[in-house]
């Protein structure tokens, strides 16, 4: 595994937690705001995406 895809991994591992973060909020604290966490979501989103895409350039 390369460090493109061991950083790919990571940030998957990390939305996967902010996803169940997010879904506990949701059923367990329905006042909570889960904005920023949302946020965190879409950021984490667009870096796994910018890099999927660098690790399919290097492959060609």
């Amino acid at each position: 595994m390369n460090e493109i895809e061991k950083a790919i991994h990571v940030l998957k591992t990390n939305k996967e937690t902010i996803c169940d973060m997010i879904s506990y909020n949701k059923n367990f604290e329905p006042k909570s705001d889960n904005a920023r966490l949302e946020e965190r979501k879409d950021a984490l989103e667009i870096a796994i995406q910018a890099l999927e895409e660098k690790k399919e350039r290097e492959i060609k």
